[in-house]
C-alpha cells in the first residue's frame, strides 16, 4: 500500500531509458509503467501528482506543505487483487467527481480537511479481507495529535496526518508502545529534513 515496488519498477523504467538510449517519450514510459500497475504511473517520477481512473490519467499536485506522519501496518498482508475483486463484488465504486483542487496547500491542516472530502473505495474491502486495517485506522483517527488517518492504496499500510512533528513523534511513540507488533513509523513526506 505504499508503491514500494511501483517506484522501484519507476527507477528501472528510467534508468533503462536512459542507459540504453530507448527512444521513447515521456508518455510512452508513462503507459508502460501504468501497464505494470495502477499506481505505476504515478510512481515514474517520484514526485506528487493527482491520479483519476485506473491511476493513468495524471495531473501535477497543487504544491503541498510538509506533512508530518505516521504510518502503521497492522502485520497483516492484503491481496491486492483479492481487494479489487472485493470492490467489484461490492459495486460500492462509482463515478467520481473531486471537489475543487486549490493551487496550493498553505497549511496540513488545509490539506487534512480537503483529503476529508476523499475517500478510497479499497479500505472497505480491505477491512473486510484483514479487520486489523480497520483497528489500525480507527486507533489512528481516534488520537489527539491525528488530524486525517485513512489506508494507504490498497492496504495493509495506514497513514496518520498530524500538524507538527511533535505531534508525530508522540503518535508514533504511543502507538509504537501501545502496540508493538504493528509496524509504526515517523515519516516526513514533501519536504527537506531539518539539519541535524
Amino acid at each position: 500500500g505504499l508503491g514500494g515496488g511501483s517506484s522501484d519498477a519507476g527507477a528501472v523504467l528510467r534508468l533503462m531509458r536512459a542507459a540504453l538510449h530507448v527512444d521513447l517519450d515521456d508518455e510512452m514510459l508513462e503507459a508502460v509503467a501504468a501497464s505494470l500497475g495502477a499506481d505505476g504511473a504515478a510512481c515514474l517520477w517520484g514526485r506528487p501528482v493527482l491520479a483519476e481512473g485506473r491511476g493513468e490519467q495524471l495531473t501535477p499536485s497543487p504544491r503541498l506543505p510538509t506533512i508530518e506522519a505516521v504510518l502503521v501496518n497492522p502485520g497483516v498482508g492484503v491481496s491486492t487483487p483479492a481487494v479489487y475483486r472485493a470492490l467489484d463484488e461490492s459495486q460500492a465504486f462509482g463515478e467520481v467527481v473531486p471537489p475543487p483542487v486549490p493551487e496550493a496547500f498553505e497549511s496540513v491542516e488545509e490539506l487534512a480537511a480537503w483529503l476529508g472530502m476523499m475517500r478510497n473505495d479499497l479500505q472497505g474491502p480491505a477491512v473486510a479481507l484483514a479487520p486489523e486495517i480497520g483497528d489500525v485506522v480507527e486507533t489512528l483517527a481516534g488520537e489527539p495529535e491525528t488530524l486525517f488517518a485513512r489506508m494507504s492504496g490498497s492496504g495493509a499500510t495506514c497513514f496518520a496526518i498530524c500538524a507538527s512533528d511533535i505531534e508525530a513523534d508522540a503518535l508514533a511513540a504511543r502507538v509504537d508502545a501501545l502496540r508493538p507488533d504493528w509496524w509504526t513509523v515517523r515519516c516526513r513526506l514533501g519536504g527537506p529534513w531539518p539539519d541535524a
